[in-house]
């Protein structure tokens, strides 16, 4: 599934903040606009360890 919301590739150079959309262009620099989705959810927790560790010593105290 293709995100419809749209951000300006060069609003950190061009704008104050980032400049939402849902043409293929920035309306005010004409710049190509970007698929503004987060990255994707991977189910693999690589901090979780250290995550529960703190967690451990908070409940030990």
């Amino acid at each position: 599934m293709k995100s419809k919301i749209r951000v300006c590739s060069s609003w950190k150079s061009n704008h104050d903040s980032p400049l939402y959309t849902l043409s293929d262009q920035c309306p005010i620099c004409n710049s190509p606009a970007i698929n503004s989705s987060p990255a994707p959810f991977g189910l693999e927790d690589h901090y979780g360890e250290y995550r529960r560790r703190i967690l451990r010593r908070k409940s030990n105290q």
